[in-house]
């Protein structure tokens, strides 16, 4: 069990693929899912291959980390559990624009 574990761009898409993650937590079931599609799909374009323009239904990972800091205390807990950690430690963007830390 890690003492700390920390939220990055890495882990949320790992979390997509944990199935109890998915079924304990239904409302961050529909982003994680988006964003496992999105990472399959990587559309670029075809005549240079640069990344195709993101879309008006594109998932980002601060929207999720967002979304798991503004989950209730008891739903935060459960998630530290199902990932086997001590603590977790979430950065992300709140809706001023102005960076956060959420620990739990």
């Amino acid at each position: 069990m890690p003492s700390l574990l920390y939220l990055d761009n890495d882990y949320v898409l790992r979390m997509a693929g944990m199935p109890q993650v998915i079924a304990e937590f239904p409302t961050l079931a529909g982003l994680l899912n988006r964003l496992k599609e999105q990472a399959r799909a990587a559309p670029s374009c075809g005549s240079c291959g640069k990344p195709a323009a993101k879309t008006a239904d594109t998932v980002d990972f601060g929207t999720i980390r967002a979304a798991i800091a503004g989950l209730p205390a008891e739903r935060k807990l459960r998630l530290r559990a199902l990932l086997g950690a001590r603590q977790v430690r979430v950065f992300y963007i709140d809706s001023t624009g102005k960076h956060r830390t959420d620990v739990f």
